[in-house]
């Protein structure tokens, strides 16, 4: 079944992450592994914070998560850790009410435009759900839309829309005035196969998944063809399907590999970094992965469709290694359990006696609690940690950098303290 046949349709345990120490070399390194898994949300059904299958997936500057549900046709709200805020839609096509929503963008004011492939329009509301405006209606014109798929604004106000069945990237002002259009049904560049996805840079380039000729186009905010990179495939850096594109405030792209049913992630175009992800239910693995979202902080947000879930990631779980010239750590293992609530275990061992530091950091390097050793014997060590900063504070449920020292080297890695 090809893509378009398999969205016709819809529209009528753990993750293993490698953990590489390395020793051996006198500079720092750093290891890059897929990112760690935190947390997920949804089950299939209807009711708040349940879902019938999850398409658009975005996220707005306070870090609250916008979801299209498609076949409940509406938009659910959520907190960054899955808290259920609020939702708004049904079906019709009525102001306010949806014909398969299918991709969701947040602007820079925290408008919410959401692109629904049934009634070929773009609708813009409040972040609180209230209807501001709408356009588009079926047809191949200026304006107008077959199957609009995939919606981006950009920081001044632009949106982009990724035209379906039309093979075209169309843009309009934040109103929804037509401003300009680029594409055709082909394989040349600037031609599309089916563009599903669209997002945008921080410089104003527009990437787009273009789905059925397996690769990422980038383009001019004019629509200039720029370059691309992709080919049909299950190898680093090629696709199958891509669907859902994303560009991160420092460049870093993410693209939702739909029927490879996996994450991949490029430094810059072309640049393949790190994936994740595989076909199953468990945790880190997907269904029809189809659309991709970060945060400010990092956090990684994947619409898995069929699972009817939203997963949470953050990464890489390995930080990495500085070696000096001494080499009095022996190894460093991952805190047990992680992500963990209640108390954890990080232990490590030192090849010979000597002293040692152990500390704890939040996000921004600030340090919660700390662990000194004037002289600490050789071979395996622990700390059982429970979560209290060296003030007797309860640490906030998120990402944790913990770091260790001793005799010029040191290792860090991160773990997840969870609610």
């Amino acid at each position: 079944m090809t893509l378009e046949e398999t969205m016709s349709v819809m529209f009528g345990k753990s993750l293993i992450v490698a953990v590489a120490i390395v020793l051996s070399t006198p500079h720092a390194v750093h290891a890059e592994s897929p990112p760690c898994y935190l947390l997920q949300w949804g089950t299939l059904g209807y009711g708040d914070g349940e879902f019938w299958i999850t398409r658009g997936v975005a996220v707005d500057a306070s870090g609250n998560v916008y979801v299209a549900d498609v076949n409940n046709e509406r938009i659910q709200k959520f907190t960054s850790s899955g808290g259920y805020v609020t939702q708004w839609g049904s079906p019709g096509g009525g102001d306010g009410q949806f014909g398969g929503p299918h991709g969701v963008s947040v602007d820079a004011s925290g408008n919410v435009y959401v692109a629904e492939y049934g009634n070929n329009r773009i609708q813009k509301f409040t972040s609180a759900g209230a209807y501001i405006t709408q356009w588009g209606s079926p047809g191949a014109g200026n304006g107008q839309f077959n199957k609009p798929f995939g919606v981006a604004a950009d920081a001044s106000g632009s949106v982009y829309v990724a035209d379906y069945e039309n093979h075209r990237i169309q843009k309009f002002t934040g109103s929804g005035a037509y401003v300009t259009q680029w594409g055709s049904v082909g394989t040349g560049n600037g031609q599309f196969g089916h563009p599903s996805g669209v997002a945008v840079d921080a410089s104003g380039n527009v990437y787009v998944a273009d789905t059925e000729n397996h690769r990422i186009q980038i383009f001019t905010s004019a629509g200039a063809y720029i370059s691309q990179w992709g080919s049909y495939g299950s190898g680093n850096g090629q696709f199958n399907n891509p669907v859902g594109v994303v560009v991160d405030a420092g460049g870093v792209i993410y693209v939702a590999d739909y029927s490879n049913y996996r994450i991949q992630k490029f430094t810059s175009p072309g640049v393949f970094f790190t994936k994740w992800g595989s076909q199953g239910t468990g945790d880190g693995q997907f269904e029809d992965p189809a659309s991709v979202a970060v945060d400010a902080s990092g956090n990684v947000y994947v619409s898995d469709g069929y699972n009817n879930r939203i997963q949470k990631f953050f990464g890489p779980c390995f930080v990495g290694v500085e070696v000096g010239a001494s080499s009095a750590l022996l190894d460093m293992a991952p805190a047990m359990p992680n992500p963990w609530s209640g108390n954890t275990t990080m232990r490590f061992s030192l090849a010979r006696e000597g002293s040692a530091s152990l500390a704890v950091y939040d996000p921004l390097g600030r340090q919660l609690k700390r662990w000194s050793w004037l002289r600490l014997a050789a071979g395996p060590h622990q700390v059982i940690w429970n979560g209290k900063t060296d003030d007797g504070r309860t640490v906030a449920p998120g990402v944790l950098l913990y770091r260790l020292e001793t005799a010029g080297q040191v290792m860090r890695q991160r773990m997840v303290r969870l609610q």
